[in-house]
């Protein structure tokens, strides 16, 4: 959803001091969390009983408060959640938005709070139009698009999406899709998806037997870009870093406030200052396609100014403008009429809405010396100084004889006579009930039943092995799975190479789709598929696949943790909804959902090609092929050797995005028992030869233990 006037500069806060940095340095709104559910929970945050103080803060200084509730949430927490959101929907000073990537959360808050204001995050992974289609209806006003989309994807989700768009303007990148990471989990324990990332990108890897930092990012800067970010249509420009210095908020935030009320791009010396701030080396590679530039250092924090004086300086300056504002702006307007002729008392009409007094005072002398002039007299009529009203010169009419005087204290009489009378006045109207807070209806979740079958389903990321024409593998698959998941961009060779399978054959849509175009278009061409079925990662590519007469499956990229997120997908579509690879056995026991009982689960998905080299057979100069250029069968590999020499395979993708995946797979042959009701059990095949693929199949037949990752 596009919007005319200038976009809003949002800056984050992770403690008090970067609060008041960013609103002194001209902030419009703020993003900070609490101490529980926040995607930064390394940073200071903010406790529940300091919140009504900190919105009252940011309301002073006529800035939004925007609370992030952007972890996924377990059931259990439920308690937790709620007194978050008392502390910060629930007094006299409330939010203006919260941010939430979980959608049972976002459930629970309207449940609570139906009048409060959802933006989805960019945990969710969502993007196109129809994902904000689907986000209008779940109560979503705005969508915080990925970092690694370009102008004009940017551009067009801004056009067609029911939603505000909210886009980073600088910062530090995430190799990873925003809510694609298992790296941190998968590697020491620490999820990304609650906060507790441990940055395993940041480190170095062996790849190509050279060692290096090839997931590193450098940081997002688009200060040279100001004018295009303007002419994207984004409702929303964000400032990441959450865990940088007080210093660090205010020198960015200002600089970047004075490009946009300037509406130009950043100067040679206004990026030297940035960088002097803060830097793994700057890159607007996403925005603009210029991929090469995109790899960064470890970085650190090289400001030596703390500001400290000039922030206390600032921020009062704004609060008292602000508050000097609120309290005009607050008056209530009125228009007024005054009569001065010779020989009667002079009078004063004042006008408040449908409401009009007269006030009189004494009969005009004439003037021995200078007369009264309408100038004159009005520059005390409209002195009301701290009472309710406010009046214009513009709007008094005057009629004033020639040669005649007043004194000044009448006038003044006349004044207060009239208000008092207004005062009264007033005060006599009947008195209106009091406005109800608008309630939307509440949504009555989707049951959870317990499936009445177990299906078991396979899905094949690289699907050499079922065009090699190995019967004794083929057979194999067809005998222990009820259905078989390529790539959509396979979708079509597989059929022809592997027959026996045409019937269970189903398509996987491509992680990042911020075009719908792209996913009519692929959808178009599997109408030939008997099974009719696709796996989904988005809500919007599940709405789109359902209006093409397919069912969607959910993939584990929807990271679903609690009975309310998957109730929610439940009523978005008919197919099965697998749960997040975090939970453990217990979890999905509970839940019942679709789960990944085998392979190298995808721990990174970016939104850019590091395999080649720049050498892509493809002549892709790093980045992802986009629509209309549509997705082609393209195989790229390469591995990732970690300190503790643990390798991890990085798969690229047909529209040559890289996924890499985890080290080890995760193995339940021997453990079945302990995710029962499981509504589809599923294998996902990645590096594994045919040989291999054979020995899983036997191992969960059996029941044989294997080594691996256990849920």
């Amino acid at each position: 959803m596009r919007t005319g006037s200038l976009p809003e500069l949002l800056a984050p806060a992770g403690s008090m001091e970067s609060l008041r940095a960013a609103l002194a340095a001209g902030a419009d709104a703020v993003y900070f969390g609490g101490t529980t559910f926040s995607n930064r929970m390394r940073a200071k945050n903010f406790e529940n009983s300091t919140m009504a103080d900190t919105l009252r803060l940011i309301h002073s200084c006529g800035a939004k408060a925007y609370v992030t509730v952007n972890t996924r949430v377990r059931g259990r927490e439920i308690p937790e959640l709620d007194e978050l959101l008392d502390s910060i929907l629930g007094g006299a000073e409330k939010c203006d938005a919260v941010i939430c990537a979980d959608f049972g959360a976002a459930a629970r808050i309207r449940e609570k709070y139906p009048d409060a204001v959802l933006h989805a995050s960019t945990q969710t992974s969502l993007s196109s139009p129809a994902d904000g289609e689907v986000l209008k209806s779940l109560g979503f006003t705005r969508l915080v698009v990925p970092r690694e989309l370009s102008f004009e994807e940017i551009r067009k989700i801004a056009d067609l999406s029911p939603l505000e768009v909210e886009m980073f303007i600088h910062g530090a990148h995430c190799v990873s899709l925003s809510g694609q990471c298992l790296m941190s989990y998968f590697m020491g324990g620490r999820s990304g998806n609650r906060g507790e990332c441990a940055q395993p990108c940041r480190l170095p890897y062996q790849k190509d037997g050279k060692s290096g930092y090839p997931i590193s990012l450098a940081d997002m800067c688009l200060a040279g870009r100001i004018t295009d970010v303007i002419a994207s249509g984004a409702a929303s420009l964000k400032i990441e870093g959450r865990l940088k210095s007080a210093p660090y908020v205010y020198g960015v935030t200002k600089i970047y406030r004075t490009l946009l009320d300037e509406g130009r791009n950043a100067s040679k010396k206004e990026k030297d200052d940035l960088a002097a701030l803060f830097t793994r080396g700057f890159t607007d590679g996403f925005f603009t396609g210029a991929y090469a530039s995109m790899s960064g250092s470890r970085g650190e924090e090289t400001n030596k100014q703390t500001f400290a004086d000039e922030i206390r300086s600032a921020l009062g300056q704004r609060i008292d403008r602000h508050t000097r504002a609120s309290a005009e702006a607050n008056k209530l307007p009125l228009t007024a009429s005054v009569t001065v002729t010779e020989g009667r008392p002079i009078t004063l009409t004042l006008t408040c809405g449908d409401l009009s007094v007269t006030a009189s005072g004494s009969v005009p002398e004439k003037a021995s010396g200078a007369p009264v002039t309408p100038g004159s007299i009005g520059r005390n009529l409209t002195k009301f100084g701290s009472t309710a009203y406010s009046l214009a010169y513009e709007d008094v009419d005057f009629t004033v004889d020639d040669s005649l005087w007043i004194p000044v204290s009448e006038i003044n009489k006349l004044r207060r006579d009239a208000a008092e009378l207004l005062d009264k006045a007033l005060a006599s109207l009947p008195k209106q009930d009091e406005k109800q807070p608008s309630r939307t209806e509440k949504s009555v979740p989707v049951p959870l039943k317990k499936p009445e079958f177990t299906a078991k389903t396979a899905e094949f990321a690289i699907p050499d092995v079922l065009v090699s024409g190995n019967s004794g593998v083929i057979s194999a698959i067809d005998a222990y799975f009820d259905r078989v998941y390529v790539p959509s961009w396979d979708a079509a060779e597989v059929p022809e190479k592997c027959p026996d399978l045409r019937n269970k054959l189903c398509a996987v849509l491509p992680v990042i789709t911020p075009d719908d175009g792209q996913i009519h278009e692929i959808l178009e061409k599997l109408e030939s598929l008997p099974s009719r079925r696709v796996l989904c990662h988005t809500v919007g590519q599940a709405k789109l696949a359902k209006e093409h007469g397919f069912t969607a499956d959910i993939s584990f990229r929807a990271n679903i943790w609690n009975r309310d997120a998957l109730s929610v997908y439940r009523s978005l579509t008919d197919g099965t909804v697998t749960l997040s690879p975090e939970l453990p056995a217990a979890a999905v026991r509970d839940l019942m959902g679709s789960v990944i009982v085998y392979g190298r689960i995808p721990a990174m998905t970016m939104g850019r090609c590091m395999i080649c080299g720049g050498k892509c057979p493809r002549g892709n100069r790093g980045g992802r092929v986009v629509y209309p250029n549509s997705p082609k069968p393209h195989r790229c590999m390469t591995f990732i050797t970690d300190r503790k020499n643990e390798t991890f395979p990085v798969i690229g993708q047909g529209d040559c995005t890289n996924v890499i995946c985890n080290s080890v797979p995760t193995w339940m042959g021997d453990r079945m028992h302990e995710i029962k009701n499981a509504e589809a059990v599923h294998f996902l095949f990645t590096v594994e030869s045919a040989d291999e693929i054979l020995s899983v199949i036997d191992g969960y037949r059996n029941g044989r233990s294997g080594t691996g990752r256990r849920i």
